[in-house]
């Protein structure tokens, strides 16, 4: 006997509450989203599922899946389990990924993880001897579809020179970075410097603006050797102060455009009560190749080390 799941998932029934709710008008606007790679039970029900046909992102292009019936699910031996049906962006296929069975009350019922490049479609949840599937066994993963995935992240418990985000997935549309950071610099400031696939050649532009509570300042650089992406605190700056930052790099996969990195605002305090020593910088550039970005290495501007505290995160944007 399966027992209720308390994941948050919701049951892939949105065309049919819209349709009895707010008529067949209502879904002209919106059916076509709602539907896009909505896997479903098959009449007569049975251990596949029919998907419908959607677009997704791969490789920084648009690719269209015409529908397909999925492979057949598995049920468990014993117990209940949570299987995975995902669509891979390489090839277009839909797959299983099985998960692993609560046989004891006390097992948890966990999804299992989807492999790279994968993009979750539904969660089936399958008792031991099941025969078919139906609708209310079926959890929509397509939530995750628009929304930020994590990729990777570094939360520093000593001081380093340098981050490194390595075999970074082609699956995403954009890139985007996030983080708390400070540096070691015997200074009040200091900046976050990145290079792409390990190239320290010359093949950087980039722009750093800063705005001054009654004046502003910028520096543009063609041909440096590294993005600058943030301007954050030194260490002579407040003890506990750390910079916030965000750059995001759009289409960073695609193998026909030089890459930008534009970067959110950052803002440094500095020591003291002043309001002259407030600073916010916007910072934006480009990596002058056409190559996908598969690697991101991050590094103090002018200090040795970014400091204990500091965390570095990288996200996917579908």
């Amino acid at each position: 006997m399966k027992t209720e799941i308390q994941a948050g998932f919701v049951p892939p029934a949105a065309l049919e509450w819209t349709r009895a709710n707010y008529g067949i008008s209502a879904l002209s606007v919106h059916e076509r989203a709602i539907s896009m790679l909505r896997a479903q039970a098959q009449n007569p029900a049975s251990m596949k599922l029919d998907v419908n046909g959607g677009a997704y992102s791969f490789n920084g292009m648009m690719r269209l899946f015409p529908g397909g019936q999925s492979p057949a699910f598995t049920a468990p031996t014993a117990g209940t389990r949570l299987d995975i049906l995902y669509l891979d962006a390489a090839t277009g296929e839909l797959a299983i990924v099985q998960g692993t069975a609560a046989v004891a009350i006390t097992d948890p019922l966990e999804l299992p993880n989807a492999p790279t490049g994968a993009i979750p479609l539904v969660a089936v949840h399958l008792a031991a001897g099941q025969e078919s599937i139906i609708e209310s066994d079926l959890y929509d993963l397509r939530a995750f579809l628009g929304s930020y995935a994590a990729i990777a992240s570094v939360v520093l418990t000593a001081n380093v020179t340098s981050i490194t985000f390595s075999n970074i997935p082609n699956s995403y549309i954009d890139l985007l970075l996030t983080g708390v950071a400070r540096t070691d610099r015997a200074s009040v400031i200091d900046y976050v410097d990145a290079r792409v696939n390990g190239d320290s050649g010359t093949n950087y532009d980039r722009l750093l603006a800063h705005l001054y509570p009654t004046t502003y300042a910028y520096v543009a650089e063609r041909s440096s050797q590294r993005f600058r992406l943030a301007r954050i605190e030194g260490g002579d700056s407040t003890a506990g102060a750390f910079s916030g930052f965000w750059v995001h790099f759009p289409a960073y996969s695609n193998n026909f455009t030089w890459k930008p990195a534009n970067s959110g605002v950052s803002f440094t305090r500095s020591p003291g009560t002043s309001d002259a020593s407030l600073v916010i910088a916007l910072c934006a550039g480009m990596w002058k190749s056409t190559a996908a970005i598969t690697s991101l290495s991050l590094f103090p501007a002018l200090g040795t080390n970014f400091v204990t505290g500091s965390q570095f995160y990288l996200w996917g944007l579908r």
